[in-house]
């Protein structure tokens, strides 16, 4: 707050600046000032409407939010697809049927508007799985997969989506030899990027090969630490016989606010199990609320 200019005059690079202070104000979780600099900022710099439309949709009043996302939507698709996915997943809780009708119509008028767009094609197998519609997101996944046509990014988008749904979904050894495959062709084509190690770390999770999912893991947090991937840190370590490193991920889980909501609904159970395993380990936080 107090890096924040004078607004009621400001310079061309105080207003340059005051962008920056959202992203900021953002990335420290102060997601109220975020979005309410974000206006001061889009008010005063034509163009940026979808950010704003962004950051009222995922953290502002959420009917606004969606009115203005539906707006922009004939002229920039893809591109208020991708919030619109963003706020399905952060906000779904909140009201279930409203945002899944919203988005499922976005998708449908999207894809009857280029029916072979593979990204298209991805954001409705997101939408799936964000819906807890697993075995029609997996399918829907496995038919995009089979085509030779794919842009490389889209590709590995699809890969690590599939491969982190299979790894929670199936304990069978196929499916997980499949998953497998598919992060690995993922890393192939990103890098080993910190999603896609999480992604694969969940997969020796399920394979029982805790060793080679902690050191994922631990790379994972290094590039980009989340309450989720902190948690999948404290299983692997947990699994490979290392307690004290279990404790200590799983500590900064809960000071991070590990809660039901930061993680897939397919980890919820396992989740609370888990919390409570840790607890009887002596390691959950007296100011935890898991």
């Amino acid at each position: 707050v107090r890096m924040t200019p004078n607004l009621a005059v400001l310079t061309a690079e105080q207003l340059k600046f005051l962008r920056s202070l959202v992203t900021l104000a953002d990335g420290v979780g102060d997601h109220e000032y975020a979005l309410k600099m974000m206006q001061e900022y889009a008010r005063r710099a034509p163009g940026h409407e979808l950010e704003l439309a962004r950051f009222t949709a995922l953290y502002g009043d959420l009917d606004q939010g969606l009115q203005m996302l539906e707006s922009q939507f004939d002229a920039r698709m893809d591109d208020v697809l991708a919030v619109a996915l963003e706020v399905l997943r952060n906000r779904r809780a909140e009201a279930p049927e409203e945002l899944d009708a919203t988005v499922g119509r976005m998708v449908r008028t999207a894809l009857r508007d280029d029916p072979e767009s593979a990204r298209r094609l991805v954001f409705e197998a997101e939408m799936l799985e964000v819906q807890d519609k697993f075995e029609e997101s997996i399918a829907a996944y496995n038919r995009l997969l089979a085509r030779d046509d794919m842009p490389r990014l889209v590709r590995a988008t699809a890969l690590n989506n599939l491969s982190f749904i299979l790894a929670l979904q199936s304990k069978k050894p196929e499916d997980l030899d499949l998953a497998l495959r598919s992060v690995n062709e993922a890393i192939e084509i990103l890098g080993p990027i910190s999603d896609i190690l999480d992604t694969r770390a969940l997969i020796y999770v399920a394979a029982g090969e805790f060793d080679k999912a902690a050191e994922d893991m631990r790379l994972s947090v290094m590039v980009t630490p989340t309450p989720s991937k902190y948690y999948h840190l404290a299983v692997a370590e947990l699994g490979a016989g290392n307690e004290a490193g279990a404790k200590a991920a799983w500590q900064r889980a809960q000071a991070d606010g590990i809660a039901p909501d930061k993680v897939s609904e397919l980890e919820r159970d396992q989740l609370q199990e888990f919390a409570e395993k840790m607890k009887q380990l002596g390691a959950s936080s007296p100011t935890a609320q898991l």
